[in-house]
């Protein structure tokens, strides 16, 4: 049997799960931070022990507003009920985006067909609050995004 020291630490630094999750640097000068202001999770009486729980989302994006610097701030509200009937969520914030005026317009321009970009970063930090919610009520949590959706 081998003999192992134990390391002792002489110091934590500050750790900020949350916060290193909801902040991401992804192009070379623009940064976004999703910032939720309002969490509401409603769990019905009904038995919550289902194999299967479907969670539609709806999601209101509302128009970018430019702050005093130059940034995007673009207001959201998520809306989600489980079917079958468990419970209902309901997130609002806002997503702060940081960078040159041209990097940010191609996030909240929709690009022809599609949806803005930051629609697709707001849909996956909201699905891992969803996620977070739905633990803390004690019902089935929705399934995390795919991959497709980018």
């Amino acid at each position: 049997m081998k003999n192992v020291e134990r390391e002792e630490v002489d110091e934590v630094l500050n750790i900020d799960v949350q916060t290193a999750s909801l902040m991401s640097s992804l192009a070379r000068e623009v940064e976004i931070s999703i910032r939720f202001k309002h969490l509401e999770a409603n769990r019905s009486s009904r038995d919550s022990r289902f194999t299967t729980v479907r969670y539609p989302i709806s999601i209101y994006i509302g128009e970018a507003i430019n702050d005093s610097k130059g940034n995007a701030i673009v207001p959201f509200t998520i809306e989600a009920k489980t079917d079958p009937d468990i419970a209902n969520f309901t997130l609002s914030g806002d997503a702060h985006i940081r960078g040159p005026p041209e990097e940010i317009e191609s996030w909240i321009v929709p690009d022809k067909d599609k949806a803005p970009k930051i629609w697709t970063k707001i849909y996956q930090e909201s699905v891992a609050m969803l996620t977070i919610m739905a633990k803390f009520i004690d019902v089935p949590p929705p399934p995390p995004p795919s991959s497709s959706k980018e």
